[in-house]
Protein backbone atom coordinates (compact mmCIF):
# COMPACT_ATOMS: atom_id res chain seq x y z
CA UNK A 1 0.00 0.00 0.00
CA UNK A 2 1.02 3.60 -0.54
CA UNK A 3 0.46 6.67 1.62
CA UNK A 4 0.88 10.30 0.66
CA UNK A 5 2.19 12.73 3.29
CA UNK A 6 1.19 16.27 2.31
CA UNK A 7 3.42 17.82 4.97
CA UNK A 8 6.57 16.20 3.54
CA UNK A 9 5.38 16.01 -0.08
CA UNK A 10 6.43 12.37 -0.06
CA UNK A 11 4.96 9.01 -0.95
CA UNK A 12 5.75 6.03 1.27
CA UNK A 13 5.28 2.34 0.60
CA UNK A 14 4.37 -0.50 2.96
CA UNK A 15 4.79 -4.03 1.66
CA UNK A 16 3.01 -6.91 3.39
CA UNK A 17 2.28 -10.48 2.37
CA UNK A 18 -1.18 -12.00 2.81
CA UNK A 19 -0.48 -13.43 6.27
CA UNK A 20 0.83 -10.08 7.55
CA UNK A 21 -2.20 -8.30 6.13
CA UNK A 22 -4.56 -10.90 7.63
CA UNK A 23 -2.94 -10.57 11.07
CA UNK A 24 -2.89 -6.76 10.62
CA UNK A 25 0.82 -6.68 11.44
CA UNK A 26 2.52 -3.31 11.32
CA UNK A 27 5.43 -3.21 8.93
CA UNK A 28 7.78 -0.25 8.51
CA UNK A 29 7.10 2.19 5.70
CA UNK A 30 9.83 3.03 3.20
CA UNK A 31 9.90 6.40 1.46
CA UNK A 32 9.23 5.75 -2.20
CA UNK A 33 9.29 9.27 -3.68
CA UNK A 34 9.92 12.72 -2.26
CA UNK A 35 9.46 16.15 -3.82
CA UNK A 36 5.91 15.47 -4.98
CA UNK A 37 4.38 18.46 -6.75
CA UNK A 38 0.99 16.86 -7.42
CA UNK A 39 -0.70 13.50 -6.95
CA UNK A 40 -4.15 12.64 -8.28
CA UNK A 41 -6.15 9.43 -8.48
CA UNK A 42 -9.03 8.76 -10.90
CA UNK A 43 -11.44 5.83 -10.80
CA UNK A 44 -12.95 4.14 -13.86
CA UNK A 45 -16.36 2.50 -13.85
CA UNK A 46 -19.38 1.79 -15.98
CA UNK A 47 -22.26 4.18 -15.25
CA UNK A 48 -25.45 2.23 -15.97
CA UNK A 49 -27.63 5.35 -15.84
CA UNK A 50 -25.53 7.17 -18.46
CA UNK A 51 -24.82 3.90 -20.32
CA UNK A 52 -21.10 4.72 -20.66
CA UNK A 53 -17.70 4.39 -18.98
CA UNK A 54 -16.65 7.33 -16.79
CA UNK A 55 -13.57 8.48 -14.84
CA UNK A 56 -14.33 9.87 -11.35
CA UNK A 57 -12.06 12.06 -9.20
CA UNK A 58 -13.24 10.36 -5.99
CA UNK A 59 -14.53 6.85 -5.34
CA UNK A 60 -17.73 6.71 -3.30
CA UNK A 61 -19.48 3.80 -5.01
CA UNK A 62 -19.98 0.30 -3.61
CA UNK A 63 -17.43 -2.29 -4.62
CA UNK A 64 -14.28 -1.71 -6.63
CA UNK A 65 -13.73 0.40 -9.74
CA UNK A 66 -12.68 -1.23 -13.01
CA UNK A 67 -9.39 0.67 -12.97
CA UNK A 68 -7.44 3.30 -11.03
CA UNK A 69 -5.29 5.94 -12.72
CA UNK A 70 -2.45 7.69 -10.89
CA UNK A 71 -1.13 11.04 -12.15
CA UNK A 72 2.07 12.05 -10.35
CA UNK A 73 4.40 15.01 -10.81
CA UNK A 74 7.60 15.21 -8.76
CA UNK A 75 10.83 17.19 -8.59
CA UNK A 76 14.04 15.27 -7.88
CA UNK A 77 16.09 18.44 -7.48
CA UNK A 78 17.28 18.38 -11.09
CA UNK A 79 14.16 17.90 -13.18
CA UNK A 80 10.41 17.85 -12.80
CA UNK A 81 8.96 14.56 -14.04
CA UNK A 82 5.40 13.48 -14.77
CA UNK A 83 4.18 9.91 -14.46
CA UNK A 84 0.82 8.39 -15.30
CA UNK A 85 -0.09 4.78 -14.57
CA UNK A 86 -3.42 3.02 -15.06
CA UNK A 87 -4.01 -0.16 -13.09
CA UNK A 88 -6.85 -2.46 -14.11
CA UNK A 89 -8.74 -4.20 -11.30
CA UNK A 90 -9.97 -7.61 -12.49
CA UNK A 91 -12.38 -7.92 -9.53
CA UNK A 92 -13.79 -4.43 -10.18
CA UNK A 93 -17.11 -3.67 -11.67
Amino acid sequence: SYAYDQNDDSLSRVERDFSQAYRKEDTPAAEAISGIKSLEFSYYFYDQEANRYIWLDAWSKKGLPLAVRLDLEFDDGKDTSKFTKTIGIPAGG
